[in-house]
């Protein structure tokens, strides 16, 4: 009897049938077909027969169809399921999951090294009957340890691409559940009916949590072994070991070898072409999905995964061509039982951008909507007097001077400002307009000869060629000694000298010997002040 049931997990394109002598059949689907198949193992695979080693009565030696002097070919081999299936017995007699578990033990390097389809792995007997042999009982240690080697084994062939089919195999019960029964010369033995138990739950775990298949060796066994010995009622014919108890041997007989063969192969025919493609792909270079591509066993589920680019988001999930999905980061298929092609498309994101200005003049538009895909070109109006000097992206310079930026790539909201300037060419405080009209003046210089200096003439929108009967306090850079030869109303001196960049205003007071700041003091005409001032400036003093 054989129970199936179905727990794919890996992206299928090769098999591994991994058989660990214990169980109960457990899930999976495969491919059509296989192009190369192993087995490895240990003594039962590589042929022994109860009493020494049989060459063509083993299970493999049937699975493969070798042919036997009197017999010729058989009719049922793995060749009759996949035509053409090169095929290699690795099993290695006395070898333990153990030695398999390791990445330096010679069979495991060779086996992973071929990459083969099909791999039958009959391992595992003689870890559990070294575990069992001194006490009877397997500890919570050596089950650990027996679990880690079976997942090393495990994550060795599923390490390989394409990734194989993995098929566990567990062990069948040689005293047919009646190992208490022992009689006292093999009291070492009387735990090991319980123990085969453990086992076959390790490996049927171990299966399940890598999705792959677990065939039961435990049932078809049952009431075929020892049992007869041990009072066991429903004993049958034909025994699948060599009996009676006293001819004790813990390999199968013809009978049991040709029960194991009739199992795998029942599997391996029932194998059902059931592997599917899928193919993903983003429309228009905008992002990515992953996977790209790959092949999952019939009933499996998958998830793909898209990537926008910047400034890009997911719009639909396309399934053969119909959208199935609108949005979101991921899209599932589950059960799945066809090929398929799925599509991600990607829309752009609406930003808003903003334009900005500094003094001097305008700028349109003021607001708009763009994208990643679009481009706004601004138009920047400046002032009389004025021209543009620079344009900014959130604050960070993309252009000198020009009336047009066009901006394009918008990846969020962003602020476009455009800043205006007087140009001043000579630096000197006069702008190249003014002087285009009055001449190239020196900013110190008195043209006119009205005592106003060409700079002040300028702040205060005077003609400098022509003399004004005006009254100014002039301030010229650094430090200046004035005084203010009038009263006016309740100003201070900071309140009448500020306009001009003044800093600190001091004056000496007699008082205390020394001078004080006097920037809130009453402006006294009488007095005296220090004036510390940023540049050139002129006071009316009218």
């Amino acid at each position: 009897m054989m129970i199936l049931r179905n727990a794919v997990r890996f992206v299928r394109v090769t098999v591994v049938v991994l058989l660990v002598v214990f169980g109960t059949m457990l899930p999976t689907t495969a491919r059509s077909s296989y192009s190369s198949f192993n087995v490895v193992g240990d003594s039962i695979s590589a042929g022994y027969n109860s009493g020494g080693y049989v060459f063509g009565d083993g299970w493999v030696s049937l699975l493969f169809g070798d042919s036997i002097t009197g017999i010729g070919a058989r009719a049922d081999t793995i060749d009759t399921i996949w035509p053409g299936i090169e095929t290699r017995n690795n099993a290695v007699p006395g070898s333990t999951a153990g030695e398999w578990a390791s990445p330096v033990y010679l069979p495991t390097v060779d086996l992973l090294s071929r990459r083969p389809d099909l791999v039958v792995v009959f391992i595992g007997g003689n870890d559990l009957i070294d575990y069992m042999k001194n006490d009877g009982v397997l500890s919570e240690a050596e089950k650990d340890a027996y679990r880690l080697n079976l997942r090393t084994i495990m994550d060795s062939l599923t390490g390989l691409e394409p990734v194989p089919e993995i098929v566990l195999v567990g062990y069948y019960d040689l005293f047919d559940g009646l190992s208490e029964n022992l009689p006292a010369p093999m009291a070492s033995y009387r735990g090991f009916s319980s123990g085969t138990l453990q086992g076959n739950a390790i490996i049927e775990q171990v299966a399940g949590e890598y999705g792959c298949l677990f065939v039961d060796l435990h049932t078809p066994f049952m009431h075929h072994c020892y049992g007869a010995d041990l009072g066991d009622p429903l004993s049958a014919s034909p025994s699948f070991v060599r009996t009676p108890l006293a001819l004790f041997d813990i390999h199968p007989n013809s009978a049991g070898h040709q029960r194991i063969y009739e199992t795998v192969y029942q599997l391996l025919s029932n194998l059902s072409p059931s592997s599917h493609t899928l193919t993903a792909a983003e429309g228009g270079g905008k992002g990515s999905v992953s996977p790209e591509g790959c092949t999952v066993s019939a009933g499996a589920n998958q998830v793909f995964t898209a990537t926008p680019g910047p400034g890009y988001d997911v719009a639909t999930w396309l399934l053969d061509g119909a959208v199935t999905q609108n949005g979101g980061m991921t899209f599932s298929l589950q059960n799945i039982q066809a090929s398929h092609e799925i599509t991600v498309v990607f829309e752009a994101i609406e930003y808003l951008v903003t334009a900005q200005t500094s003094t001097g003049g305008r700028v349109t538009p003021t607001e708009v909507t763009m994208t990643v895909e679009t481009e706004q070109t601004f138009t920047a109006v400046a002032d009389e007097h004025y021209t543009v000097d620079k344009w900014e992206v959130d604050g960070a310079a993309v252009q000198d001077g020009g009336v047009q930026y066009a901006f394009s790539g918008a990846t969020g909201d962003h602020v476009v400002r455009v800043t205006f300037l007087v140009p001043d060419a000579d630096a000197d405080g006069m702008p190249d307009w003014w002087e285009d009209q009055y001449g190239d003046l020196q900013p110190g210089a008195d043209s006119d000869g009205d005592s106003i200096p060409n700079i002040v003439e300028f702040q205060e929108g005077l003609n400098p060629t022509i003399h004004d009967d005006l009254d100014y306090l002039i301030l010229r850079a650094g430090w200046n000694l004035v005084a203010i030869p009038m009263t006016v109303g309740n100003w201070t001196f900071g309140d009448l000298l500020a306009g001009a960049g003044a800093g600190s205003i001091w004056a000496w007071d007699s008082d205390t010997q020394g001078y004080e700041a006097v920037n809130d003091g009453a402006v006294d005409p009488k007095r005296g002040v220090w004036v510390y001032a940023s540049g050139t400036y002129g006071i009316p003093l009218e």
